[in-house]
């Protein structure tokens, strides 16, 4: 099955190839070796709509059969191949659920990251696909280490982790020079935690550094112009220079205040 994602051959050829021989004398011409045989041949054509028609005949008709094995697989890869990338990572996710001890779940975790991989946007955009296929790829050098699919992951997650930490770079960036300094310095520390190995190392700590010294600025002048603000508040003391005290009652005000009190 694994040499089936390499190797185009014709259906019936391909089938024989992997072990699964000649249909029955007694099977229809619409049995499952049948549909996978035709399944296979629309596939190799590049006819992907038509071998997913095929394969989910597989599926619903024949759910217990060895041939659906195949069809789900083939389902993915044909998905993938038309660049319906969410259809393709549910099947490849579907699949190895399923078969979590197949022979060709490395190519399927592979395949489920590639799907996220090419779904991935510019740096100013949002980065979950990113985030996701750094995940699988992750996941696959853990799990397999020894698998080739992982030695050919390493470049692709090295490309994840890359734009992981441009896109922090970006926000960064922005919040600096948008003069929000301590949003600025939490993401430029961020990169050092996370991402220490992508060669930014002298550019983020040059950006931490001024969004310190800025931060201490700001702190100066808000620590001024709390003094200043006392100084001048009703109950700083005294009146100032060029200003009156306000005036007592009048002789003959206080004189009808005390008579009115008896």
């Amino acid at each position: 099955m694994l040499s089936l994602v390499l190797i185009a051959l014709p259906g019936c050829t391909v089938l024989n190839w992997l072990g699964f021989g000649s249909p029955p004398k007694e099977e229809s011409s619409q049995g499952p070796h049948q549909l996978a045989a035709e399944g296979m041949d629309e596939f190799n054509d590049r006819h992907y709509k038509k071998a997913v028609e095929l394969f989910k005949q597989i599926k619903d008709r024949y759910p217990y059969s060895k041939y659906a094995v195949l069809a789900e697989l083939k389902t993915a890869d044909a998905h993938y191949n038309l660049e319906e990338y969410v259809e393709a990572a549910f099947e490849y996710q579907d699949f190895e659920k399923l078969h979590p001890k197949n022979e060709v779940v490395p190519y399927v975790i592979y395949q489920t990251g590639m799907c996220y991989y090419n779904q991935m946007l510019t740096i100013d955009r949002d980065q979950s696909a990113t985030e996701s296929a750094a995940k699988e790829f992750d996941r696959l050098a853990r799990t397999y280490p020894n698998s080739s699919y992982a030695i050919k992951a390493k470049a692709r997650r090295d490309k994840c982790i890359r734009n992981l930490a441009d896109h922090e770079y970006y926000i960064g960036e922005f919040y600096f020079k948008s003069k929000h300094y301590q949003a600025a310095l939490g993401r430029f520390k961020g990169i050092l935690e996370k991402y220490p190995d992508v060669g930014q190392y002298y550019d983020t700590m040059n950006y931490i550094q001024k969004c310190k010294a800025n931060l201490a600025e700001q702190a100066e002048k808000d620590a001024k112009g709390k003094v200043v603000d006392k100084k001048t508040s009703p109950e700083a003391g005294p009146p100032q220079e060029g200003k009156t005290a306000p005036a007592g009652p009048k002789p003959q005000e206080a004189k009808d205040a005390q008579g009115a009190t008896k």
